[in-house]
């Protein structure tokens, strides 16, 4: 193993990880196993699965150099656990509170098999194919040669050891389905090293829209290296905005801007939107890519008529919806705030348990109107 993929100090990581896992699992021995005839095999399971969230700190912490074929078993038991604790863990509480009220136990069962139901309708909707989103936004003040302009907007895809190759050549097939005049990509690509994953992003090559495949940075490229991601990424046919903006055509103008780094990361550049803006065309119609919606309020004093995001992954997880709009004040689909419309795409992946439950996936196609 090289060196960790974050800065953050490996041993209090670790050592949290532990903690929460004798917390939670000792909760549930004494819920489920304690007292029950199946108490061997149900500690020995238990166990188990508690070892997996230490394993998976530190599946996450070497994420740069561990291979997938290693990480990729760890993570996937270590965080589909966690996700299926995510509804079993209130259904017991609401049983022991229950249990309280009533002056006896009551059985754990129909906590579990809720837990169960509901854990299979979220892994089912995290393996589903990402659908194909079509909206239309009216700018009264769109150029006429640009009647009809399609972007195809792509974020968070999460490329590493859960989602592989065969999802990014689904998703550039049903880009050049839609045939947009743009490509572009608004961070949380990857989750590893480029001597990794970028055999796994081959296909992007494959993708030739007129006005080019662009690309910010996310904060999860920040964790996996962006400096080397950000050198990278043209080597597959993807140009990098850093803070940075480009002339796509007459009378349209694209600013990238990078993320806010990740606290503890070293590598990369800050978001900068003088930086950004030092060369922009103000009577051009301008889009705006960065990952984190909350930018939205500067960009609009800026004059930026649209600004493209992820970074909430639509909630991912109900009802982690009401965090995703607590932290970032927008969820997925159209808002306008001032003189913008922001879009913000639910992503194309997931990040943590492989489920969606009360968000779909989406390959968003964004077609410029006058009206």
């Amino acid at each position: 193993m090289q060196a960790a993929s974050t800065t953050a100090p490996i041993l209090p990581n670790l050592l949290g990880a532990i903690l929460l896992a004798l917390v939670v699992h000792g909760y549930l021995w004494r819920r489920l196993a304690r007292g029950s005839r199946s108490r061997v095999p149900l500690t020995a399971a238990l166990a188990l699965l508690g070892a997996s969230w230490p394993a998976t700190m530190l599946a996450l912490l070497y994420m740069r150099s561990l291979d997938r074929a290693i990480a990729g078993p760890i993570l996937l038991v270590g965080f589909t656990w966690a996700g299926m604790l995510f509804f079993l863990l209130p259904l017991l509480f609401v049983t022991d509170g229950i249990s309280s009220l009533r002056g006896r136990r009551v059985t754990a069962l129909p906590a579990l098999v809720g837990a169960a139901v509901l854990s299979l309708v979220s892994l089912w909707g995290g393996a589903r194919a990402p659908r194909v989103h079509t909206e239309q936004l009216a700018f009264p003040e769109l150029p006429r040669a640009l009647e009809g302009y399609r972007i195809a907007h792509v974020s968070d895809v999460h490329v590493g050891a859960l989602i592989g190759r065969a999802r990014v050549e689904a998703l550039c097939d049903a880009i050049a389905r839609a045939q947009p005049d743009l490509v572009v990509l608004t961070g949380d690509v990857v989750d590893g090293s480029p001597d990794s994953l970028a055999p796994l992003l081959e296909p992007l090559r494959a993708l030739h829209p007129r006005d080019g495949v662009y690309l910010v940075l996310g904060n999860h490229e920040h964790l996996s290296d962006a400096d080397a991601w950000a050198a990278r990424f043209p080597s597959l046919g993807v140009s990098v905005l850093r803070n940075a903006s480009v002339r796509l055509r007459e009378g349209l103008e694209l600013v990238g801007l990078d993320d806010a780094i990740s606290p503890g990361a070293k590598d990369g550049l800050a978001i900068d939107y003088e930086r950004a803006f030092a060369g922009h065309d103000g009577g051009a119609f301008t889009i705006a890519l960065v990952h984190e919606p909350h930018a939205v309020g500067e960009l609009s004093r800026r004059g930026v008529a649209l600004q493209l995001s992820g970074h909430t992954h639509g909630g991912q997880i109900f009802p982690l919806h009401l965090l995703a709009w607590w932290t970032e004040g927008y969820l997925a689909g159209v808002y306008r705030v001032g003189g913008t419309l922001l879009y913000v795409s639910p992503g194309v992946g997931y990040w943590g348990p492989p489920m969606r439950l009360g968000s779909r996936a989406e390959l968003s196609v964004l077609v410029l109107s006058r009206r």
